[in-house]
This record gives structure tokens, C-alpha cells and sequence, in this order.
């Protein structure tokens, strides 16, 4: 699996070009329409979970993106993949309350910080899975 990862490392740095693009594209749009989920008397709204998923990949393409062949990230990595991905976040959201018809919102916030946070911690565990069998062999 880590020769899967890195060969397809370039491919994880324009992945992760993309879709930083795309989330500061779709966070300029002035008004998306509200994605809710009606169930009986209840709304869950969707959009909490597309923040929490944007920025998950978006944490997943930098972190794969940057990994060495040991596969083992750094300190340095994690710690840099979090505060990219949390900086985003946090930009994106007060990006927002200057586009007609966008708001900030905390929630947002603090679901594009759980989805970084997230996909820190998950592809961080996965590579170090990976590191451990590489080394183990």
C-alpha cells in the first residue's frame, strides 16, 4: 500500500490545489441553497457535515501529499497539516461575512475544525500503521 501512497503523491499535492480552490470558490458563491434533511418533526442541516468533510479531505491531500517514504509523518507534518487546515477554516468563515448573502457561522467553524482535526488523526494513525509494517518486514 505505502508504494500506492507514493506514487501517487504528486497527484495528492494538485488534489489538494483543487480542492483548496474549490472550497474558496464555493464559499465566494453569495447565496448556496440550505441543504436540510427533513426527517418526521425534525431538520438536520447538511452543510455542518460538508464542512466537516471538506476539510477532512482537505487535510488528507496535504498530509499524503507531504508524507516521506518512510511513511511515518513528522511532528512538524502533523502539526503543519493541522494548522493549514484549521487556518482555512478559520479564514473561510470570516471570508464569508463580506459576501451578500453568506454569513459566518460558528458552527461551520467548529465543523471545518473537527473535519481537519479528524483527518489529521486518521490518516496520521494510517501512515503510521503502514510505517509500522514497512519497518516490521
Amino acid at each position: 500500500m505505502h508504494k500506492l501512497i507514493l506514487r501517487f503523491k504528486p497527484f495528492f499535492k494538485v488534489f489538494f490545489w483543487i480542492w483548496l480552490i474549490f472550497i474558496l470558490v464555493m464559499s465566494s458563491v453569495p447565496k448556496l441553497p440550505d441543504l436540510k434533511l427533513k426527517l418526521d418533526e425534525s431538520v438536520i442541516r447538511l452543510d455542518y457535515a460538508i464542512h466537516f468533510v471538506e476539510y477532512f479531505l482537505l487535510v488528507s491531500f496535504f498530509l499524503l501529499w507531504r508524507i516521506k517514504t518512510g511513511m511515518n509523518p513528522t511532528i512538524m507534518i502533523i502539526l503543519l497539516t493541522l494548522l493549514i487546515g484549521m487556518a482555512t477554516g478559520f479564514a473561510d468563515e470570516f471570508h464569508q461575512k463580506i459576501i451578500t448573502g453568506r454569513t459566518y457561522n460558528p458552527i461551520d467553524m467548529l465543523s471545518n475544525f473537527l473535519g481537519a482535526l479528524t483527518g489529521v488523526v486518521t490518516i496520521t494513525l494510517y501512515l503510521k500503521i503502514i510505517s509500522h509494517k514497512i519497518h516490521s518486514s
